[in-house]
């Protein structure tokens, strides 16, 4: 009886192995593609397919913050204020989300707007892929300022291609 008991436990513990384990490993790496960032706060798990508005602004953050990959991330400069500010905007819009009312709609349009900002940030930093040192701790706005050197960079960056190419 002692032997049988033994067996049905050793069946019980290689069961809840065999489904436990790729339970929990599918849990972890949901988590981790619905947060902006690991030092973000944690998304609702239907915000991965929710049509709403407010759901889909969050992919839209997450979305940002993957396609500057770690490697821009870790580096000072603008991987690192953006990264900064989507998850800033991220945790507005979880508090946003859970209110009710008209106020709502406005806060989802404001958060809204500054999410097409970042995109318009992010996208104009990764045409410049070297690195970038900012010095902005003393800054009032530093994504302004950010924004500001980036489109100075583009405009010599025009300039030097125009007198490379004259007939361009």
């Amino acid at each position: 009886m002692l032997e049988v008991l033994a067996w049905v436990l050793v069946l019980s513990a290689v069961v809840f192995a065999v489904s436990g384990v790729p339970y929990l490993l599918a849990r972890r790496a949901l988590r981790r593609r619905n947060r902006v960032s690991r030092v973000g706060p944690p998304a609702p798990a239907y915000w991965l397919v929710s049509p709403e508005q407010a759901p889909r602004l969050h992919r839209r953050l997450v979305r940002l913050c993957q396609v500057m990959g770690p490697s821009r991330r870790q580096r000072a400069g603008p991987g690192l204020l953006l990264e900064a500010e989507a998850v800033a905007i991220d945790r507005e819009l979880i508090v946003v989300a859970a209110t009710r009312g008209p106020r709502r709609a406005a806060a989802l349009q404001a958060l809204e707007a500054r999410i097409d900002r970042l995109e318009e940030i992010s996208l104009k930093a990764h045409r410049f892929d070297e690195p970038m040192t900012l010095e902005l701790r003393h800054s009032a706005d530093p994504l302004r300022e950010l924004e500001v050197r980036l489109e100075l960079r583009e405009a010599a960056w025009d300039e030097v291609h125009r007198a490379e190419h004259p007939s361009s």
